[in-house]
């Protein structure tokens, strides 16, 4: 739903190189079938419903599990459930009354959901307490700044998808 508030966090730090993926992925082990199922149960019968309800708790919660299921199957490659450097920052998107959180990937970028009805807020404490005040700049729904975690995105649900165009 377009309402659904996200903050998208993406640290300067990375996490593996096209190359180093190729070769951890070679290296790891077979998920264990009980967490494939629980990946496919969070997306199929938790998220999707969830979206179709509108229920961002419901959503937020499969969310945060799924993450966490996924995590798992690529713990020992990336030292844990979140990369190390991702972990930290989840934790204070948590603190920050996040609903569902999660990492991109490997990394580096994490996300949150956060409830529409506290973006303002949530939109204050990035104002007055994480943005660098000069960096912060808003526009269509969007506001976007920089702070020691790196760049921050505070953004919507977009229903409308990418746009292609026919260029002559």
């Amino acid at each position: 739903p377009e309402d659904w508030s996200f903050l998208i966090v993406i640290p300067a730090s990375r996490s593996f190189d096209e190359i180093q993926e190729l070769e951890v992925f070679e290296k790891l082990p077979t998920p264990h079938e009980k967490l494939v199922y629980e990946a496919c149960y969070r997306i199929l019968l938790g998220m999707a419903p969830a979206v179709v309800e509108k229920n961002i708790r419901a959503f937020g919660e499969n969310l945060t599990k799924l993450q966490e299921v996924v995590g798992a199957m690529f713990s020992s490659a990336q030292e844990g459930v979140f990369q190390p450097h991702s972990a930290p920052l989840i934790e204070k998107l948590r603190e920050m009354g996040a609903i569902g959180v999660g990492q991109s990937s490997w990394g580096p970028a994490v996300y949150a959901l956060f409830d529409p009805e506290k973006r303002e807020n949530i939109v204050k404490v990035l104002k007055e307490e994480i943005l660098y005040g000069d960096s912060i700049k808003e526009t269509g729904g969007t506001m976007y700044g920089v702070s020691e975690w790196g760049e921050l995105y505070f953004t919507h649900a977009d229903n409308k998808g990418a746009v292609i165009k026919a260029v002559k």
